[in-house]
């Protein structure tokens, strides 16, 4: 296979090398959707660095503001952003998902009844046998009455489980469809990116994010308005971030890589 127009990526002063494939159109059509995303969001740096740089003014200031370090943070989380919103738009529908988990369910019941039908007479016994056929090797075991009650036994498993997948696939429909409806909390921006943001905003300005109405919530808007999420309600950020708040306080310090910039003050 030709590697013509590969690019040879070299580690280490050259230890290691390796040939950097060629990137595929998808690839390449997700990498410019990320990029026009990020040169959107850059428009927005200045005012949003300055809001820290305004927050920082009012703090401790027991460090120097840090111009880049606070922008790679934001830029950084804007990409993920990006990159995650890319990954819905590919990702099947909830309705769709119902439809079809429903559907599975019907068609694994038509077969369990059939299946249960078929073991009334001979038919099942046409069943049992290609089964073993197919699935059984009596060369490991030659002992013939164990063997059977060993086949007997995995071949009920097999029924079974067609019960079990049918009440799976109802289970899975029913969350999903409980799911579904108008995004409450902090649905608009994952609980990860708000403590994401909280971390970028108390790194820079030496400051604790509040979660109600302050400097914080405005940088969060703000935030959104630079990824154009220009619609989402200045009461529902406030919303947001007093969940992503509250549920990180009541997360076990065990199950914590690190400490959350809403903790409480120790």
């Amino acid at each position: 296979m030709s590697d013509a127009g590969n690019k040879k990526i070299k580690l280490w002063d050259g230890i290691i090398e390796y040939d950097e494939p060629i990137p595929d159109a998808e690839t390449e059509e997700l990498k410019a959707e990320i990029d026009a995303g990020l040169a959107a969001f850059e428009q927005h740096k200045i005012s949003l660095l300055d809001h820290l740089q305004n927050v920082y003014q009012r703090g401790p200031q027991s460090e120097p503001f840090d111009t880049e370090k606070s922008w790679q943070g934001l830029a950084r989380l804007a990409w993920m952003y990006f990159w995650r919103a890319r990954l819905k738009q590919e990702t099947v529908p909830a309705a769709h998902r119902v439809e079809r988990l429903r559907d599975l369910a019907r068609t694994l019941g038509r077969a369990r009844r059939q299946t249960e039908m078929a073991m009334q007479d001979d038919v099942g016994n046409d069943l049992f046998s290609a089964w073993c056929e197919a699935n059984v090797r009596y060369d490991i075991d030659p002992t013939p009455p164990l063997t059977l009650v060993r086949i007997d036994h995995e071949f009920e498993k097999v029924i079974a489980s067609l019960t079990a997948l049918e009440t799976a696939a109802c289970r899975a429909a029913d969350k999903v469809s409980k799911a579904r409806g108008r995004p409450k909390g902090s649905a608009f921006l994952s609980r990860g990116f708000i403590e994401g943001l909280a971390g970028v905003y108390q790194n820079s300005t030496g400051s604790k994010p509040g979660a109600g109405d302050g400097p914080f919530a405005r940088f969060v808007y703000e935030f959104l308005t630079a990824l154009g999420r220009g619609n989402i309600e200045y009461d529902s950020v406030v919303d947001a971030i007093k969940d992503t708040r509250d549920r990180a306080r009541m997360r076990p310090a065990s199950t914590k890589w690190g400490s959350s910039p809403f903790d409480d003050e120790r």
